[in-house]
């Protein structure tokens, strides 16, 4: 695949985009920590013990989802529209598409596989809890399958490919509620002793 840049400047624009976004990337664990500096006089004793693995976490998982988007998505869409046609008309991409076309899938799924961290922190608010989670999975799994459809190329299989990781997921995060309620109401029996997933 060759890439090519329609505007004089097109090759340095995209060289300072990388940049500029690498250089966020890079800086996101400074910055989370100047936050947590920030915030912890404010917070009680367990909370400041639970903070920082939080924040290990929630990195730990952006970094799977951009990985999963780097590594497996965006090669295999990327190789169904070059070869898709390819008989017809040769591709050429414009640098700038490239570049937003892969930024753009990164980001996605690194914000969507937070999706354990938002659950843990809205079961401590109380905002959600397992049984909730268990009840509504059915209308969950079709908004997956939706914006597994928005955000991947319109091909069936690239949706599957972002459809599973999402229910696996999901189902996590069901759990991951059931810890954080645990922990927000050590002495409540009235829940289910473990989640049910699956």
């Amino acid at each position: 695949m060759e890439l090519i840049f329609l505007k004089p400047a097109g090759n340095l624009l995209a060289m300072m985009n990388i940049s500029l976004w690498g250089a966020f990337i890079l800086a996101l664990p400074y910055v989370a920590w100047e936050v947590w500096r920030f915030v912890i006089p404010g917070l009680f004793q367990h909370e400041r013990r639970l903070m920082p693995i939080l924040l290990a976490v929630t990195v730990l998982c952006f970094s799977a989802g951009a990985c999963m988007a780097y590594f497996i998505i965006i090669p295999y869409a990327l190789h169904f529209f070059l070869t898709f046609g390819a008989d017809m008309a040769v591709p050429q991409i414009e640098i700038k598409e490239y570049i937003s076309f892969v930024l753009r899938m990164i980001l996605v799924f690194g914000v969507i596989f937070e999706l354990p961290v938002i659950s843990f922190i809205l079961a401590r608010l109380g905002l959600i809890t397992p049984k909730l989670l268990r009840k509504i999975r059915a209308y969950a799994i079709f908004v997956i399958a939706l914006l597994s459809a928005l955000i991947t190329p319109q091909d069936p299989l690239t949706m599957v490919m972002a459809m599973v990781p999402l229910i696996i997921l999901y189902e996590v995060s069901i759990f991951v509620a059931w810890v954080g309620k645990r922990r927000r109401e050590p002495d409540n029996e009235d829940e289910e002793t473990a989640p049910e997933t699956g």
